[in-house]
């Protein structure tokens, strides 16, 4: 029930009530007069009429309560109804007054929980976000200091990613590669038909080339990301360049081993047969077979020696006594005892020392003399008659340096960075020629390196060569404990 209805009855119900009020007036005022008229006459017809007055009156009163009664319930039923149509309207707007709040209670309550749902959902988010550029930054670092290079191409043969390895590989930086076709990178023959079969096939594949632009030879191991969604390879670049100059080394190492082994034992085996086969009756060149074979088990003797201190020497297994060792008396002492060589040969071998011969190196007495007798010794081989060796010791910033300089032939610059390997030889006819055995050098290049020096190689063919040996030197006042290596 709406408020205007509400109103109307009130209104209804208030007009009655006045009409209530006015009959019962009305009514009651003919009684009151009907008795007063009583109370002051006496006369007997006046006194029917009053009777039968009253008794109009009265009817008509009783027919007037008759009606008052009814318009009363009418009226009463009327408040009631007011009442309980006021009551409903009370109870209904209650009811949505609680219903609202209700409703709003449980949309804020929902809204709440949303904005909690979402507000951790980005909280997650940006820890995961943080963990993965977390992960991503360890990559990065790790893939940037791997020995091996690793390209990353897409199923088109495209560079997605390049690690720093692999351009110093590829003789490019990483960002000139990236976006670039492999085979634009690397003009390998068959490389583009390797990686072919491998996206078609599946399979691993390995392939060993030679990059031209770094002369770099490097092994290739592609692997498929995903056989089935076609994507692209993870290549890996292995460095093989090492290890393949190792194992040609190698190869070279056992032949000329098998050379030098094999001059001696053949000589010697000759000079045998030949005195079995009636040279021991021989007199004039028996003695002189008998020379031969000592000279040659002399070589053989010597050369096996080299190899095996060498081998220590590279294994770390040579127990060097190492000690405080007057450099230039040393080197002066190697001076001395080639004297008599350079000599016999013609050849000037002079020493000089601008510096007290005092001055002490951390090493091994024996390693230091094998180094500079050595040094001296192929100066004198490959220097003619009238030639001249010098040899000259100084100090310079904290360093003893000796150098041995002779005007021999010597050495073409293509041979520099061998010239300390194992057997090599710039020039083999005369190197044998002179007794050497083709280790002289590499024993002295680990023994320098043992006593943490450094040696460098100057030459011009036709000029002669230098070499210059320099040591750190022993401190004045400082002390050493001696120990074995």
């Amino acid at each position: 029930m709406t408020g205007n209805q509400i109103g109307t009855r009130k209104s209804i119900a208030m007009s009655q009530y006045r009409k209530i009020v006015l009959l019962t007036f009305y009514t009651s005022l003919p009684v009151i007069v009907c008795g007063v008229l009583l109370l002051f006459q006496t006369q007997p017809n006046f006194l029917i009429l009053s009777l039968l007055g009253v008794v109009a009156v009265a009817t008509s009163t009783f027919m007037l309560f008759k009606r008052i009664e009814k318009e009363t319930r009418t009226f009463a039923k009327n408040i009631n109804s007011v009442e309980a149509s006021l009551e409903k309207a009370n109870l209904a707007a209650s009811d949505i007054k609680g219903n609202s709040n209700d409703l709003l209670d449980s949309q804020h309550f929902a809204f709440r929980n949303l904005c909690e749902a979402v507000t951790e959902r980005i909280r997650d988010l940006l820890e995961s976000n943080q963990e993965l550029s977390k992960r991503y930054s360890q990559f990065q670092s790790i893939l940037a200091r791997m020995s091996e290079g690793v390209l990353l191409l897409e199923a088109k043969g495209r560079i997605l990613y390049c690690n720093q390895f692999a351009g110093t590989l590829l003789g490019r930086e990483p960002a000139e590669i990236e976006k670039k076709l492999l085979w634009e990178v690397v003009r390998t023959p068959g490389l583009e038909l390797a990686i072919e079969e491998s996206l078609a096939s599946g399979k691993t594949l390995r392939k060993e080339f030679e990059i031209q632009r770094t002369h770099r030879i490097v092994e290739m191991s592609a692997v498929q990301l995903d056989s089935k969604s076609g994507a692209g390879l993870v290549i890996v670049l292995h460095d093989f360049t090492d290890l393949r100059r190792l194992e040609k080394l190698r190869r070279e190492f056992v032949s000329n081993v098998s050379h030098e082994l094999k001059t001696p034992l053949t000589s010697i085996q000759v000079y045998t047969d030949t005195l079995l086969e009636g040279g021991l009756e021989d007199t004039e060149n028996n003695r002189c077979f008998v020379e031969r074979i000592q000279e040659q088990s002399g070589r053989l003797q010597q050369l096996i020696q080299d190899m095996l201190r060498l081998a220590r020497i590279e294994a770390q297994s040579e127990a060097f006594q190492m000690e405080p060792v007057s450099l230039c008396q040393t080197v002066a002492d190697c001076v001395n005892a080639r004297s008599a060589i350079a000599e016999a040969r013609g050849i000037t071998l002079s020493y000089q020392s601008n510096t007290e011969d005092s001055i002490k190196i951390i090493g091994d007495h024996e390693g230091v003399w094998t180094i500079f007798d050595n040094l001296i010794n192929n100066a004198l081989n490959y220097t003619t008659t009238e030639g001249e060796v010098e040899v000259h010791c100084s100090e310079s910033d904290g360093l003893g340096v000796v150098e041995v300089k002779d005007n021999g032939v010597g050495i073409p610059q293509e041979h520099h960075s061998r010239i300390f390997e194992r057997f090599y030889r710039v020039d083999q006819a005369r190197s044998r020629g002179m007794g050497g055995t083709g280790l002289g050098l590499a024993i002295v290049k680990h023994c320098v390196s043992e006593f943490n020096g450094t040696i460098e190689l100057e030459s011009e063919v036709g000029q002669g060569t230098t070499f210059r040996v320099s040591f750190p030197l022993v401190k004045s006042g400082e002390t050493f404990t001696v120990a074995n290596p």
